[in-house]
């Protein structure tokens, strides 16, 4: 899809009373990575920004790595550009479940790696999120207790 194609939508929508929340990739404010450069402008026109993020950390250090390198500068965008910000929480993950690799790949620890996300969240002033997810237990990211090994 292109830009404009993009905007028409979402305009269409907000055109029409709805409050549009915009799923975006997860390095949708540099337009690298995951997003497609010259995106802005369609990320800028959404009520609300929810970037994905599972899997991009693994543990503790890397939550709060990723608090520094991702939570803090879109927060502040956000808010300098009047754009709602709903960042995304997930327990754990694996694909071992679904196709054979490897159990914990990112292990939930007993619920304290969400935690320290949901955490590193409401520190940097966001007041809401979106966990992910509440059925997939294929990915071990469904938000329920779980065994942490198949003994």
């Amino acid at each position: 899809m292109h830009v404009a194609q993009c905007l028409d939508v979402i305009n269409w929508f907000k055109n029409n009373g709805c409050f549009v929340i915009g799923g975006v990739p997860t390095n949708w404010l540099a337009s690298t990575s995951d997003s497609k450069p010259g995106f802005i402008s369609v990320y800028n026109d959404y009520d609300m920004i929810s970037p994905w993020s599972v899997g991009r950390c693994s543990d503790s250090t890397g939550t709060d790595t990723f608090k520094k390198s991702y939570l803090i500068p879109d927060l502040a965008y956000c808010n300098a550009n009047n754009i709602l910000y709903q960042p995304v929480v997930f327990p754990g993950f694996s694909w071992s479940n679904w196709n054979g690799g490897a159990q914990n790949q990112i292990p939930r620890n007993k619920g304290e790696f969400l935690w320290r996300q949901v955490y590193n969240i409401q520190q940097s002033g966001v007041s809401n999120i979106y966990v992910a997810m509440f059925d997939e237990f294929d990915e071990g990211t469904a938000i329920t207790k779980m065994a942490d090994s198949y003994y």
